[in-house]
């Protein structure tokens, strides 16, 4: 039983870090579309 309990922890740990990154590239991927998206704004507005 022990052995099926210590399993459990490591898939949950695996599992958190999964989601861990998954939600840091997802807010990095956010951050660089507002980044781009504003960049483009600006070029267009400049452009005119």
């Amino acid at each position: 039983m022990p052995n099926s309990s210590c399993e459990n922890n490591l898939l949950l740990g695996h599992t958190s870090s999964i989601l861990l990154g998954y939600e840091s590239t997802r807010w990095a991927r956010i951050f660089l579309w507002v980044v781009g998206f504003d960049y483009l704004g600006l070029y267009t507005v400049t452009e005119r």
